[in-house]
């Protein structure tokens, strides 16, 4: 039987029996008409004829929680659907009523609370882990603003993808479902940076570790892991371009530094530290032509006051004399066992001596070594002089390094401005085996970095350090030059060619008379020294020569004095002094024979001197 006839038969029923018939069901209108995709809102229907036990059903899906409150009002609870309008329907017996369209389900805009790991490489590629509510499938990822990768949507609350490259700082992380609707992270990602090394100071330290070190750079972050040599150091952060480390303990030599931020590969500076011996000696080059002798004169390293020299040293002797130390302005000790020293007189010639140098029993310190030491009037075991006729290479030489890439003994003309190199084993009359005519004569002294085969050469009379490559000869300009701020050549020449550079790290120290700056290793162009010892407390009145205590950081200026023999002696400084600073300790008086000294060299390891020239590879650094 159709609806139609029952509902006629019902109806003709009611009348016959004298009653009035329900009217028919529908239904009227739907509150609210919209509600989330997951469901679960509540729904009011209003209509006509409702009755306990009616169902309600959202574009098919079946409603729960059904409540009737009376023939004219139910709610219902929207069971889950997908977006769009749908049709709500329903149903009392075998009535139904249906409202098209009626209900619209909508996708709620996603939020998004966390982003894992919340940092990482500026290269991108960290699989990342979003957070979040209402993310749909298909959502898609930027971070800061460029599409992140391999986005999968695990849950309406997790998505993973990865993280594109990016400029380094913070970034926006947005997820958009596919209705458009988006969640935004402000700054929810970190994308770092490598780090960059440009410094390190100072450049030395002792064995056992300790030393305070300034990593000047880019990219330094907290989380940035710093190792000497593969040991770990301490770190404090300063700032993104700056660094406080504390040294772990090291074998002697050269060692790596090397920094790694997460998510980068590690940035390795090599032989960017030098780990030192304790000193073994102090030698003092003493000129001979004012009245005294002269001689290579060897102290304790703690030497202080007016004390004697010790037994290894080498003096000149007013008659009969072997050394021929008139006038050594400079003085060094290259792995081998042989030191160098240069005689700057007379004016138009010189000379190239060497010396086995084999500490004896007597050295403070030392022990007792296999080969008796040397002392008093020794002669050289080379040297190596101009020709008596024709041109003349080695015109009053006073600068003198150690060329470590090449094995050979570099000597700068101050008359010429010539730097010539020298084979180590050489004596007698040789031709050089290079020769680089500098900017002009002045030269005070030379200084070879084999870390990066440049060379430093200090002109008098120019006030400038000019820069070269090893490898550059014959008229080669600098690669760069520093003029010293407010060089005053004639003062600089009171104390004759007073004038010496050190380079220890990334710190250039420059001796002139009355003065010693401190200039950066890859400055240029007139410059303002970063710090200046100089003033009434710091003694030195006519200083002429630097060495340096590369375990201690310790400064060792070598002066004349007002005139030679009155006053002069060694001053020794912390690294880090400035301004009128008053020298820790003094090497002076009568007993010292310091009548005037023009060099002074700190030798850090005896040990070399009777491992033979096997050593001629072994890191240099400390061989000034």
């Amino acid at each position: 039987m159709s609806r139609q006839i029952a509902a006629a038969v019902a109806l003709s029923l009611a009348v016959a029996c004298g009653s009035t018939p329900p009217p028919p069901l529908a239904a009227t209108a739907l509150t609210p008409v919209s509600g989330p995709i997951e469901g679960g809102t509540v729904v009011t229907l209003t209509g006509v004829s409702l009755a306990a036990g009616a169902t309600v059903t959202f574009g098919g899906a079946a409603g729960t929680a059904v409540s009737v409150a009376g023939s004219t009002s139910l709610t219902v609870t929207t069971p889950a659907h997908g977006t769009g309008a749908v049709d709500v329907v329903v149903t009392v017996g075998t009535q139904t009523a249906t409202l098209a369209g009626a209900y619209t389900y909508v996708a709620p805009a996603p939020t998004l609370t966390a982003v894992s790991p919340a940092a990482g490489p500026a290269s991108g590629g960290d699989t990342l882990t979003l957070t979040g509510t209402g993310l749909r499938a298909g959502a898609t990822v930027t971070i800061g603003g460029t599409a992140a990768t391999a986005v999968v949507v695990a849950s309406a609350t997790s998505i993973t993808c990865a993280a594109p490259v990016h400029a380094p700082g913070a970034a926006d992380v947005v997820v958009t479902n596919t209705d458009s609707k988006s969640a935004t992270k402000s700054g929810g990602y970190t994308y770092l940076p490598a780090p960059t090394l440009t410094s390190v100071i100072p450049g030395s330290g002792p064995l056992a570790g300790g030393t305070v070190l300034e990593l000047t750079g880019t990219g330094f972050l907290a989380a940035t892991v710093v190792t000497f040599g593969g040991a770990a150091a301490t770190s404090t952060l300063v700032d993104s371009t700056h660094l406080r480390i504390t040294t772990p303990a090291g074998a002697a030599g050269r060692a790596a530094i090397t920094l790694k931020n997460p998510g980068f590969a590690a940035l390795t500076a090599a032989g960017a530290f030098t780990y030192a011996r304790p000193a073994s000696e102090v030698i003092v080059a003493v000129n001979g032509t004012s009245g005294g002798a002269g001689a290579l004169l060897v102290f304790d390293p703690a030497a202080t006051g007016d004390v004697p020299p010790n037994g290894d040293s080498i003096f000149a002797q007013s008659s009969g004399d072997l050394t021929g130390l008139a006038a050594p302005a400079r003085v060094m000790v290259r792995p081998g066992g042989l030191a160098y020293t240069i005689d700057s007189t007379p004016a138009g010639d010189g000379a190239l001596l060497a010396y086995a140098w084999q500490p004896g029993a007597t050295s403070p310190g030392m022990g007792k070594w296999t080969y008796g030491h040397r002392t008093g009037n020794t002669p050289p075991a080379q040297k190596v002089v101009n020709a008596a006729t024709g041109a003349k290479v080695m015109q009053q030489p006073t600068g003198l390094a150690w060329d470590a890439k090449a094995g050979q003994v570099i000597v700068g003309s101050y008359l010429t401005g010539d730097l010539i190199w020298v084979a180590a084993d050489a004596t007698g009359t040789v031709a050089p085996l290079r020769t680089l005519h500098t900017r002009g004569g002045g030269i005070g002294n030379v200084f070879y970095d084999d870390r990066f085969d440049e060379f430093y050469v200090v002109n008098g009379n120019f006030g400038t350090i000019d820069v070269y490559n090893e490898a550059d000869q014959d008229n080669t300009a600098p690669k760069r030059t520093i003029i010293i701020q407010g060089y005053n050549a004639d003062i600089a020449h009171g104390g004759d060619y007073a004038v010496d550079l050190f380079l220890s790290g990334d710190e250039l120290f420059v001796l002139h008379t009355f003065s010693l700056h401190t200039y950066p290793r890859l400055g240029s162009g007139t410059l303002a020294p970063t710090r200046k010892i100089a003033g009434s407390n710091v003694g030195f009145l006519r200083a002429s020569g630097i060495g340096f205590d590369f375990a201690k950081n310790e400064l060792y200026v070598a002066d004349r004095g007002i005139t030679p023999g009155v006053y002069p002696g060694i001053y020794v400084f912390d690294r880090t002094a400035t301004g009128n600073a008053t020298p820790k300790r003094v090497l002076a008086g009568a007993h010292t024979d310091n009548l005037d000294p023009i060099g002074v060299y700190v030798n850090h390891d005896p040990h070399d001197c009777v491992e033979g020239p096997a050593l001629a590879a072994h890191p240099t650094l400390w061989f000034n």
